[in-house]
Protein backbone atom coordinates (compact mmCIF):
# COMPACT_ATOMS: atom_id res chain seq x y z
CA UNK A 1 0.00 0.00 0.00
CA UNK A 2 1.17 3.44 -0.90
CA UNK A 3 2.42 6.15 1.74
CA UNK A 4 -0.70 7.79 0.56
CA UNK A 5 -3.04 5.70 0.74
CA UNK A 6 -1.76 4.91 4.49
CA UNK A 7 -2.13 8.38 5.05
CA UNK A 8 -5.63 8.94 4.17
CA UNK A 9 -6.34 5.41 6.10
CA UNK A 10 -5.05 7.42 8.89
CA UNK A 11 -6.50 10.62 8.57
CA UNK A 12 -10.22 9.02 8.01
CA UNK A 13 -10.05 8.23 11.85
CA UNK A 14 -11.00 11.72 12.97
CA UNK A 15 -14.32 12.84 11.52
CA UNK A 16 -13.32 16.50 10.79
CA UNK A 17 -11.06 15.08 8.40
CA UNK A 18 -13.07 12.40 7.41
CA UNK A 19 -15.53 15.08 6.62
CA UNK A 20 -13.17 17.22 4.46
CA UNK A 21 -11.97 14.36 2.25
CA UNK A 22 -15.61 13.46 1.49
CA UNK A 23 -16.56 16.98 0.62
CA UNK A 24 -13.13 16.77 -1.83
CA UNK A 25 -14.72 13.50 -3.22
CA UNK A 26 -17.88 14.96 -3.85
CA UNK A 27 -16.70 18.33 -5.36
CA UNK A 28 -13.66 17.41 -7.11
CA UNK A 29 -13.72 13.82 -7.45
CA UNK A 30 -17.07 13.44 -8.62
CA UNK A 31 -16.74 16.54 -11.69
CA UNK A 32 -13.47 14.76 -12.35
CA UNK A 33 -14.54 11.64 -13.24
CA UNK A 34 -17.61 13.05 -15.18
CA UNK A 35 -15.25 14.56 -17.25
CA UNK A 36 -12.55 11.43 -17.71
CA UNK A 37 -15.64 9.62 -18.22
CA UNK A 38 -16.78 11.11 -21.12
CA UNK A 39 -13.77 9.39 -23.14
CA UNK A 40 -13.32 6.01 -21.05
CA UNK A 41 -9.90 8.24 -18.82
CA UNK A 42 -7.48 9.20 -21.51
CA UNK A 43 -9.39 7.36 -24.50
CA UNK A 44 -10.05 9.24 -27.86
CA UNK A 45 -13.22 10.55 -29.06
CA UNK A 46 -14.35 10.44 -32.74
CA UNK A 47 -17.82 10.47 -34.12
CA UNK A 48 -19.20 10.44 -30.51
CA UNK A 49 -18.18 7.15 -29.50
CA UNK A 50 -15.20 7.09 -26.89
CA UNK A 51 -12.29 4.47 -27.16
CA UNK A 52 -10.35 3.74 -24.52
CA UNK A 53 -6.74 4.21 -24.53
CA UNK A 54 -6.00 1.22 -21.98
CA UNK A 55 -8.21 -2.25 -21.91
CA UNK A 56 -7.30 -4.85 -19.49
CA UNK A 57 -3.84 -3.98 -18.87
CA UNK A 58 -4.33 -0.43 -17.05
CA UNK A 59 -0.74 -0.15 -14.57
CA UNK A 60 -1.25 2.57 -12.70
CA UNK A 61 -4.09 4.32 -14.91
CA UNK A 62 -6.33 3.96 -12.00
CA UNK A 63 -8.78 6.65 -13.71
CA UNK A 64 -9.14 4.23 -16.62
CA UNK A 65 -9.39 1.19 -13.75
CA UNK A 66 -12.53 2.90 -11.97
CA UNK A 67 -14.28 4.18 -14.57
CA UNK A 68 -14.10 0.13 -15.94
CA UNK A 69 -15.01 -1.34 -12.67
CA UNK A 70 -18.06 2.09 -12.53
CA UNK A 71 -19.31 0.68 -15.77
CA UNK A 72 -19.19 -3.06 -15.41
CA UNK A 73 -17.43 -5.69 -13.44
CA UNK A 74 -13.97 -5.54 -15.40
CA UNK A 75 -12.73 -5.20 -18.73
CA UNK A 76 -11.17 -7.98 -20.71
CA UNK A 77 -8.08 -7.30 -22.20
CA UNK A 78 -7.59 -6.03 -26.31
CA UNK A 79 -7.08 -9.47 -28.16
CA UNK A 80 -10.14 -10.50 -26.41
CA UNK A 81 -12.43 -7.41 -26.94
CA UNK A 82 -12.85 -3.63 -27.02
CA UNK A 83 -14.88 -1.12 -25.36
CA UNK A 84 -16.51 1.77 -27.23
CA UNK A 85 -18.94 4.58 -25.41
CA UNK A 86 -21.32 6.34 -27.06
CA UNK A 87 -22.47 9.50 -25.58
CA UNK A 88 -23.97 12.19 -27.95
CA UNK A 89 -25.76 11.45 -31.24
CA UNK A 90 -24.65 12.66 -34.51
CA UNK A 91 -25.59 16.41 -33.91
CA UNK A 92 -23.77 16.50 -30.43
CA UNK A 93 -26.59 15.94 -28.02
CA UNK A 94 -26.24 13.29 -25.67
CA UNK A 95 -27.64 10.11 -26.29
CA UNK A 96 -31.06 9.00 -23.89
CA UNK A 97 -33.47 6.64 -23.46
CA UNK A 98 -35.90 8.68 -25.05
CA UNK A 99 -34.74 7.96 -28.80
CA UNK A 100 -34.05 5.02 -30.66
CA UNK A 101 -30.92 5.27 -31.99
CA UNK A 102 -29.23 2.48 -35.21
CA UNK A 103 -25.76 2.29 -36.79
CA UNK A 104 -25.91 2.16 -39.99
CA UNK A 105 -22.79 0.89 -42.31
CA UNK A 106 -22.29 0.72 -45.96
CA UNK A 107 -21.77 -2.80 -47.58
CA UNK A 108 -18.38 -2.10 -48.37
CA UNK A 109 -17.57 0.40 -45.01
CA UNK A 110 -17.53 -1.74 -41.97
CA UNK A 111 -15.43 -0.05 -39.38
CA UNK A 112 -11.98 -1.24 -39.71
CA UNK A 113 -11.63 -3.71 -36.27
CA UNK A 114 -14.29 -5.76 -37.70
CA UNK A 115 -12.67 -5.99 -40.81
CA UNK A 116 -9.81 -7.11 -39.79
CA UNK A 117 -10.62 -8.82 -36.67
CA UNK A 118 -12.88 -11.17 -39.08
CA UNK A 119 -10.60 -11.47 -41.89
CA UNK A 120 -12.52 -9.40 -44.09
Amino acid sequence: MSRNALAIAKAVKDPAERARIDQVIRTRAFADMGKAGAIIGHGTMQNGWARPGVVGEYGLDYVARTLINHGGIWANIKPEVLYYRGGQDQAGAELNGDNVYTLTFPKDGLPAQYRRSSGR
